[in-house]
């Protein structure tokens, strides 16, 4: 499955963080003393990604002062 976002597209994560359910993965990482909640996520999946020339961003700006959107670089 590829989540394809087109060029000047955003996708815009919620501002409520009860939009976000808590997740404890099965693969456990260094990242999961800070990150419980996530605008995607899969996990034991295999073939997936996100395509095109648009921006994903959770607005973490909201929620911790700063910004981050990423863009996809694949047409």
């Amino acid at each position: 499955m590829t989540l394809y976002l087109e060029t000047g597209a955003t996708l815009l994560g919620s501002t409520d963080t009860l939009d976000y359910p808590s997740i404890r993965p099965a693969f456990r990482s260094f990242t999961d003393g800070y990150v419980s909640q996530s605008l995607l996520y899969a996990e034991n999946q295999r073939e997936i990604g996100i395509a095109g020339g648009g921006l994903s961003t959770g607005r973490e700006s909201i929620f911790s002062g700063r910004s981050t959107a990423t863009a996809t670089t694949t047409p």
